[in-house]
């Protein structure tokens, strides 16, 4: 299911910034703002699924959430200090990677109804868009690249905590520890299906990564 979002009000706020609010609500709060909603997935563009269309479509994207111009006033200004020393901590921090901006990330590809489009060209292409000072993290990124193909459309974000926020599953989200402890008990318990019989989408509690789904990125040097 889509839910289009007003084009005014996504300039105020992007669809991925929304979301991460509301997850971030769902998990600090512990219940879910909608009953029936389970994995929540923001795109902020969209673009033919081709790769060149994808590179042109993710560079804007890119140029925000993965500045390199920071410099000791730019930090002053995204950190909220007011002095010489402020800036320097906080241009500091942003060459380690874990101040002003995010320093690891990682890519998500998804493809549906479309065998043309293989994960590998498209990751190679993403990265290759990613500037030096940021590091592959694959288990725990500040922000992961999403690419999800559905047909002949690539819907595209660049969202935060990923991994975090339990990919972006809200139930997951709005349950305890318990209880995700609980339903993963039930998932894995379950006997395997008989041969040929019709798959069936399963919920599962901290599940894996398909193969279409796994985080991949490659180092640009």
């Amino acid at each position: 299911m889509f839910i289009t979002m007003n084009w005014q009000a996504a300039l105020k706020c992007a669809p991925s910034e929304l979301v991460h609010r509301m997850l971030t609500n769902t998990r600090d709060k512990g219940s879910p703002r909608s009953r029936h909603t389970m994995r929540v997935v923001p795109v902020d563009t969209v673009c033919f699924a081709g790769v060149e269309e994808i590179k042109k479509a993710m560079l804007p994207l890119i140029a925000k959430h993965f500045p390199t111009d920071v410099t000791a006033e730019g930090a002053v200004a995204a950190g909220g200090g007011d002095g010489k020393e402020d800036a320097a901590a906080a241009v500091k921090d942003t060459e380690k990677g874990d101040g002003v901006i995010p320093g690891t990330f990682a890519i998500m590809f998804a493809s549906r109804a479309n065998n043309s489009m293989k994960r590998g060209p498209v990751i190679e292409a993403v990265a290759a868009l990613v500037p030096a000072p940021y590091k592959v993290d694959l288990s725990r990124p500040e922000l992961t690249i999403m690419c999800e193909v559905v047909k002949g459309t690539c819907c595209i974000s660049i969202v935060k905590n990923y991994f975090q926020l339990l990919k972006y599953n809200q139930r997951l989200l709005g349950m305890t520890q318990e209880e995700r402890d609980a339903e993963k008990g039930k998932t894995m318990s379950q006997p395997p299906k008989p041969k040929g019989a019709a798959d069936e989408e399963t919920p599962a509690a901290d599940e894996a990564p398909g193969a279409d789904e796994a985080p991949a990125a490659k180092s640009v040097e």
